[in-house]
């Protein structure tokens, strides 16, 4: 018997927790929005993508760049400012917004309004970085005597998933996050040196020399690429080892020897004459 009222007792407590957790469940959950990044770099002139996703769906809503309208959607109609109407788009459904040929002055915050079915209205805010260029590069031409080290020093200026780097056309490395892949010529003599991505090439050969190639795909935005070009010099011929303001001021230099030797000879013989 007592049993039986325990089993009845337990019927009770589950039937008010179904119905409390159906109550609750039926109430509009708050409209929120999905940002896949808030920050956006982009190189200039590229295609900028700033993607959001509502949590239910949006009857209307609007874009606008530092308080002023980029473009406005009512259903699936969709209209844009004029000044925006040739290089952005919003895409349905989600209502991404899509800006094209970037410039520095686009740079900054977009904001988006959406505005659910049910609920009350929601907003986003995304930045907008527009780079020079994804890669910075502190030399983009390298002299190093043969059968030394190489170091190819590239900066990403946004963040990065993967990268590789060629030599004329010829894979060297590959990189995904933090794994590096080398090509199977320079496993011994490569290295990538994360985060930036640079290079390092070990024991130089005059075969060596020409052009390298380094593409980086940021985590949001257009891939880039910066060209760095490498010499590769004989230690045995000094001259090689000079760049050219070296050897100017060596040439000025003995020229100014010349000069002296000249004028020290016309006084001796100046001197010799008059005595």
């Amino acid at each position: 018997m007592i049993l039986s009222k325990n089993k009845v007792k337990m019927k009770i407590l589950l039937g008010i927790f179904i119905i409390s957790t159906y109550v609750s469940g039926a109430e509009p959950q708050s409209f929120t929005i999905q940002t896949e990044h808030r920050q956006i770099n982009v190189t200039v002139g590229e295609t900028a993508i700033f993607s959001v996703k509502p949590s239910a769906a949006a009857k209307n809503g609007i874009w606008e760049f530092k308080g002023k309208n980029i473009g406005l959607w009512i259903g699936s109609s969709v209209c844009l400012s004029n000044e925006h109407k040739l290089r952005a788009e919003i895409f349905l459904p989600n209502r991404s917004l899509l800006l094209k040929s970037v410039t520095f002055s686009d740079s900054g915050e977009y904001k988006v309004t959406m505005f659910p079915e049910v609920g009350d209205p929601a907003s986003e805010t995304l930045t907008l970085h527009v780079l020079d260029s994804l890669i910075q590069t502190e030399n983009t031409r390298i002299n190093v005597t043969v059968g030394e080290t190489a170091l190819f020093t590239v900066k990403p200026l946004a963040a990065v998933k993967n990268g590789n780097w060629a030599f004329n056309g010829k894979n060297i490395a590959l990189w995904f996050s933090s794994s590096v892949f080398l090509n199977y010529e320079y496993k011994s003599r490569a290295h990538i040196l994360l985060p930036n991505g640079s290079l390092l090439l070990n024991s130089l050969t005059f075969s060596d020399g020409g052009k390298y190639t380094v593409t980086m795909v940021p985590e949001v935005g257009e891939k880039a690429s910066a060209t760095l070009t490498l010499q590769v010099l004989d230690q045995s011929n000094p001259r090689d080892n000079l760049n050219d303001g070296a050897i100017a001021g060596i040439a000025i230099a003995l020229l100014l020897c010349l000069g002296f030797a000249i004028g020290i000879s016309a006084w001796l013989i100046k001197r010799k004459s008059e005595a």
